[in-house]
């Protein structure tokens, strides 16, 4: 018993209770493959190809995925034997089940939760950052596995990744990015010889539409801000070294992730730089600001550890501080300061590029190399930012010329 891709086959005009001489006097047509129903169970029936004659079961899973199970060939299973299995596996399918998922199990077919583990383990894990392998993970173990986990790898196509993608419709951005994974996951098997070569499932499927984040903290916004970290450290009631490593996130416009951490030996005094071997774009170089240098040399250093910001990892001490605890102590602060929806990353690096633009009139370029973008695409976020800039340098120099035109000369 085998299954066969849901694809959409011309059918007989209307069911017939099958006997043995209504089988047999099903004609082969020429280049053409149909299939023909019985009256009971329904989804029982015969598909006729050119060559051969085989029943054949259809039927809906409960996730509501349509397949095809092959009983066997019409010359090696008699009628009865062949109405009876699909009797079974209707039952099964009532009682919730999914029997060719069931067959391919027991058969040791490779699902999609095995290959995922190894595309994990030997592609992910070796050739990515680890916070890219630590998001994939997640993906993975949240989502792709509990809705596709047990599908046989083979069977896997447009339709099961349409139908996860709009499953998770009510987070556009997760469901995009669950996309690409998969996207990715099925690159990767074709590569690794598991299914064979062809047109990606997911490849076609239209994304959501996302809006860009365009969150900035206004010059009234820092001044909160600066209030909230003030009243927080002279009142002890957040810990000194997320305040110290927000502080440092705002006046640098680094990742979060790169000052969380930050280790004493990529901190560069002497020339107020934070020289980081490695980065989300690869090795990176931070300029520090004489207000960012000072944070640094005032912060005392922990014998115990290599980092800046010291914290426990799973438990063992040595580490550096969990991203979680910044995002964490800014909502404490965001909240304090009375400012509503502003992520951390929007207070540190999209407002760090908006007072370069509004503020220092840098371009395009420059912000990304400030930012440490390696992709041209990635700054195009702010475009908008140099032409409100632009707009306010036109209306001031075309003032000025104005009132040069109305001057009146002796």
């Amino acid at each position: 018993m085998v299954a066969k891709p849901a694809n959409r086959l011309p059918s007989v005009a209307k069911p017939k209770r099958f006997t043995v001489t209504t089988v047999a006097d099903l004609d082969p047509r020429p280049g053409v493959q149909y299939v023909a129903w019985d009256t009971e169970p329904t989804g029982f029936g015969v598909r006729v190809s050119p060559s051969s004659k085989a029943y054949v079961f259809k039927y809906r899973t409960k996730a509501g995925r349509v397949r095809w199970a092959t009983l066997g060939r019409v010359e090696d299973l008699a009628l009865d034997q062949a109405r009876d299995r699909a009797f079974t596996m209707r039952g099964q399918v009532a009682a919730g089940k999914d029997p060719l998922r069931e067959i391919d199990a027991s058969r040791g077919a490779v699902t999609v939760r095995d290959a995922a583990a190894r595309w994990l383990a030997e592609h992910v894990a070796t050739k990515r950052k680890p916070r890219t392998l630590a998001a994939y993970t997640q993906i993975v173990d949240s989502i792709i596995v509990p809705k596709l986990g047990t599908l046989p790898l083979l069977e896997l196509g447009t339709d099961d990744a349409v139908r996860l993608h709009h499953q998770l419709r009510g987070t556009k951005v997760h469901a995009n990015r669950t996309l690409a994974v998969l996207a990715s996951l099925l690159a990767w098997c074709v590569t690794a010889k598991l299914r064979p070569a062809g047109p990606n499932p997911c490849q076609g499927i239209e994304r959501y539409t996302e809006r860009p984040r365009r969150r900035y903290l206004t010059a009234a916004e820092y001044a909160k801000v600066g209030r909230a970290l003030r009243a927080a450290r002279k009142a002890g009631t957040i810990a000194s070294a997320p305040l110290v490593a927000i502080e440092l996130l705002l006046l640098t416009g680094a990742r979060p992730a790169e000052i969380a951490a930050l280790e004493w030996a990529h901190v560069d005094l002497a020339h107020a730089a934070l020289r980081l071997p490695d980065s989300k774009t690869g090795a990176k170089t931070i300029h520090l600001s004489p207000e960012a240098a000072k944070l640094l040399k005032k912060w005392p250093r922990w014998a115990k550890s290599a980092f800046v910001f010291a914290g426990r990892r799973r438990g063992v001490e040595g580490g550096h501080m969990h991203g979680s605890t910044l995002s964490h102590t800014w909502e404490d602060l965001r909240a304090a300061a009375g400012i509503p929806d502003c992520r951390l990353y929007d207070a540190c690096r999209h407002s760090y590029a908006s007072e370069a633009v509004s503020k220092h009139g840098l371009t395009l370029a420059q912000v990304g190399e400030q930012l440490g973008h390696t992709q041209a695409a990635t700054t195009k976020r702010y475009a908008h930012l140099h032409d409100e800039a632009a707009r306010q340098n036109a209306m001031a120099i075309g003032g000025s010329i104005a009132k040069a035109l109305r001057r009146r000369t002796k």
